[in-house]
């Protein structure tokens, strides 16, 4: 789904690709710039702002969760 300058996939897309994803796969769930687009968005007032930042924000939570095994 592209939004503004940002090729992503919506966040439930993106849950279901990370849990069915085996160990080492890489999943790509945003081509860009992710944080700028999702600022960019926001500042602008675009209706797909909020769905910008779920993305961003899915993303972060699991390199966090990746990172405590």
């Amino acid at each position: 789904m592209m939004t503004g300058n940002c090729d992503r996939l919506p966040v439930r897309e993106f849950n279901e690709r990370l849990t069915t994803a085996k160990p080492g796969q890489i999943i790509v769930y945003a081509t860009g710039f992710l944080a700028a687009d999702t600022a960019e968005a926001f500042h602008n007032k675009t209706p797909t702002a909020a769905d910008l930042s779920k993305v961003a924000e899915a993303a972060l939570l699991a390199s966090v969760r990746a990172r405590r095994f």
